[in-house]
Parts: C-alpha cells; sequence; structure tokens
C-alpha cells in the first residue's frame, strides 16, 4: 500500500496516512499511521507496528485493534514488499469476539 492509498473491509476504510521508522531503547519500531473510515467520516486512527529487537535479532508485531460489542477489526503491519518496497497491511474483520467471552461466563455463572 503506498501513502494516501486505501483498502476497504467490511464498513471501514483504511487509508495509510504515514510510515515512519523510530529507535527506542530495547529495539526499533517501523510503525504506520493508519486512519479508519465508516459510512465516509472518520473514526479512529490505528498504529500497527513491528519492533526489531537488537539484543536478541528478533522481530514481533503489534497489531492495533478497534473493538466494538458488534466486531473488531485488527489492522496488523506485515512488514515491506520485496518488489515494491512499499508497506503491507493486513487487515481482518472478526464479529461478535466480545460475545464469545461472555458466552463463557453465562455458562459458567449458570452451572453455580
Amino acid at each position: 500500500m503506498q501513502l494516501g492509498g486505501t483498502m476497504e473491509i467490511g464498513p471501514y476504510k483504511l487509508l495509510l496516512q504515514s510510515f515512519d521508522s523510530k529507535p527506542e531503547p530495547n529495539y526499533t519500531s517501523q510503525r504506520m499511521i493508519v486512519e479508519v473510515w465508516r459510512n465516509d467520516k472518520p473514526l479512529m486512527m490505528l498504529y500497527p507496528e513491528r519492533r526489531f529487537f537488537q539484543s536478541n535479532e528478533q522481530s514481533g508485531t503489534m497489531v492495533a485493534i478497534y473493538s466494538t460489542l458488534r466486531e473488531d477489526l485488527y489492522v496488523v503491519y506485515a512488514g515491506e514488499s520485496p518488489e515494491t518496497q512499499r508497506p503491507v497491511i493486513h487487515a481482518f474483520l472478526n464479529p461478535l469476539v466480545k460475545w464469545i467471552g461472555s458466552a463463557g461466563w453465562w455458562w459458567c455463572w449458570g452451572r453455580l
């Protein structure tokens, strides 16, 4: 995805605002700033990132999540494309995630 590029998932539109790299004391962070739109209105900003730890030469992914009672939107920065050197975004829309946990609670409560 290029800067200013968009992608749609369900009722959401994701707009890549910027991409930067920032050194921290224990790791280097590559972060994306993604603006989330719904119904042609800006909703919020998400900040998915990848962290590269110099001490053990490993990396980790920090998933950005927008959560509601109806669904969860997960946005993942998956690295740069080797062909285009542009950031790659993966987005997932999972319905009713909060209800799964509450169903387990209600089941346990009903057994007391």
